[in-house]
Order: structure tokens, then C-alpha cells, then sequence
């Protein structure tokens, strides 16, 4: 039997939102690659790698809690949007839609808000973002690249020819900074960023085959227990890094042993001092934490061993790199 999202796709370039909870959302956003996916599918997002993605896609990735930060954005939109029309003069408005690629239908998309009027230069994109003033930095040049592939996921969905940032920063004092840039379609980027989503679509979500690990935190969702004792061949550029490694530790030991030596050296003219001065400015503390309350555990488990075993916690090992 079709859902009714399923049967809104076969009939129109978007599946409406009206009426949907947050959850049916989220869900719904599952069934394909949205705006907020493909720069970690690319390789631009720092801190979300393709493995996520896939992870999110086949429901095996762990639920993440809406954040304060998240909220407050959210919160945020209809203020930011009204700023950008009265800086801007277009109008904007609502979208209330998961749009979806015409040939694609895993290509899918949400819009902040739609631009309905722009002297005649048809509809736009207005994406609304609320920037800790940490990264105000990354936007002074031009567009970070992975919201850059977020805007023109956007437009490769919608058809659209422009879009723009609607930014605004907030630090410790309140609000920074409010910023407008324009975003003009790049079909050349497009085109290889289509490529590359269809796939990522086509040979790891479809049939559930992951894409190759990036990081040592994709190495532990992939593979959480090591085989024991099996073994695998070096490839030559594997070797030339781990003979970099070995020079890399040979020139840093003589520095490491110095750096021991003098903190010692540093330590033994405290005395009983917590703090080095030198012309009245202080140059180095040395500071005794507070006493604390430490839990023996071997005198419980040793006095109480069924009780030890009844609150003792398995913890995974975890894996130790050691350079033969």
C-alpha cells in the first residue's frame, strides 16, 4: 500500500509539510539526500563524513536530540527572514514543502523560505542561518564551500538560478552582525555534484553497501570489535607513512626528554610556593588541586564481590596504534 508521501511524488516536484510533525519529518527527510547531506557526501562538512550520511539514510544512525542551538535558529527564521526583506525589498515567504529532484527522486531539499519577488527575476532561495560570531570569520571572504554546496544542492533540486544568505551573528553580548550574500546558480559544480550524489545514492544506499571509512571515528561505527589476530597487506603508501611516523617520533624524543627535564628543573624553584614571579608579573603557577574522595574499587570488590559483580560495567577496549 503507497503512503500518501509516496503517492504526492509521483504526481508533483514536492511533498508537502503541512500537517507533518517534527518526527514524520525527520523520517521523511531520510528517504533521500537533502541540502544539509551532500557536503559531508562531498567530503566539506568537518565534522559529518559520508559514512554518517549513509549511516542516517538506512536508519542505523543514532538519534541526535535537538540541540538549544538548533532551537534557537529555528526560533530565529521569521525575525532573520523580515530583516532580509527590509535590507533586501523582495519578499519572501513560507515553503512548507520537501521539494524533490524531477529525474531524482532521492534528491530532496528543504527551503528556509522561498523569494516570490525579485523585479521579475522569477522565484529564489533564502537560506537563514544564525552564526556563532567564533565563525563570522569563515563569511567574510565568500561563502564557505559547504554551504556553498548546500545552496546549490538547493537550486539543482528546485531549478532555480539565484539564492541567498540571510545571516545573523550572535556572540556573549547579543546579536553581532547581519549580513546578505547573493548566490548565483553554478552549473558546473551542478553537474559534478549530481554525479557524485547519484552515486553515493545508487552504490551505498541502495544497496546498503558503506562507503570507505575517513576517520578513526568511522573505523569504530564500522568495525566496533577488531577480528583477532587477522592481518592485512600494507599498501606502499601505507609504508611510506608509518616509516614518516618513525621520523617524526626519533625527532621528537630528544624534545620530549628536554621538556621533561626542564619542567623538573621549572618545579624545583617553587619550594613551597604556588606562584613564580619575576618583576612582578607572574610567569608560572604551581598549584596544589583540592583533596578529593577517591572510591577503592579492588577493597569493594575484594569485601563485596557480589555486589562488585552486581553494579560492574563491561567497557569495550579500545584499540592501541603501536609502530613495530
Amino acid at each position: 500500500m503507497q503512503t500518501v508521501i509516496e503517492k504526492q511524488e509521483q504526481t508533483a516536484a514536492y511533498v508537502s509539510t503541512l500537517g507533518m510533525s517534527r518526527d514524520e519529518w525527520r523520517q521523511a527527510r531520510k528517504r533521500g539526500i537533502g541540502s544539509s547531506d551532500c557536503a559531508a557526501i562531498l567530503g566539506l562538512n568537518p565534522y559529518r563524513t559520508p559514512l554518517d550520511v549513509y549511516l542516517d539514510k538506512i536508519g542505523e544512525a543514532p538519534e541526535q536530540p535537538e540541540s538549544i542551538k538548533m532551537a534557537f535558529g529555528l526560533e530565529a527564521e521569521p525575525i532573520i527572514a523580515r530583516m532580509f526583506e527590509a535590507q533586501t525589498g523582495l519578499t519572501v515567504r513560507n515553503d512548507f514543502k520537501i521539494r524533490v529532484h524531477p529525474e531524482y527522486p532521492f534528491l530532496i531539499a528543504n527551503l528556509d523560505r522561498t523569494i516570490v519577488s525579485n523585479n521579475g527575476r522569477g522565484p529564489g532561495i533564502l537560506e537563514i542561518k544564525t552564526v556563532s560570531e567564533a565563525f563570522q570569520k569563515t563569511w567574510e571572504d565568500e561563502v564557505p564551500l559547504s554551504y556553498f554546496a548546500q545552496i546549490q544542492h538547493q537550486m539543482m533540486v528546485t531549478g532555480y538560478e539565484y539564492g541567498y544568505f540571510a545571516n545573523l551573528f550572535f556572540g556573549f553580548t547579543g546579536v553581532m552582525d547581519f549580513q546578505v550574500i547573493e548566490v548565483m546558480r553554478d552549473n558546473e559544480f551542478i553537474a559534478k555534484m549530481q554525479a557524485d550524489l547519484i552515486d553515493f545514492w545508487k552504490n551505498h544506499v541502495e544497496p546498503r553497501i558503506p562507503p570507505e571509512p575517513v576517520n578513526s571515528d568511522d573505523l569504530k561505527k564500522l568495525y566496533p570489535r577488531t577480528a583477532p589476530n587477522k592481518s592485512v597487506e600494507a599498501r606502499s603508501e601505507i609504508i611510506e607513512v608509518i616509516n614518516r611516523l618513525k621520523e617524526i617520533n626519533a625527532a621528537l624524543k630528544p624534545l620530549e626528554e628536554e621538556k621533561k627535564d626542564l619542567e623538573e628543573q621549572l618545579k624545583l624553584a617553587f619550594l613551597d610556593a604556588e606562584i613564580l614571579i619575576s618583576q612582578g608579573v607572574v610567569v608560572a603557577t604551581y598549584k596544589q588541586t583540592k583533596d578529593i574522595l577517591k572510591f577503592d574499587q579492588k577493597k569493594f570488590e575484594a569485601e563485596n564481590p557480589e555486589l562488585y559483580q552486581r553494579y560492574a560495567t563491561l567497557v569495550p577496549g579500545y584499540r592501541r596504534l603501536i609502530i613495530k
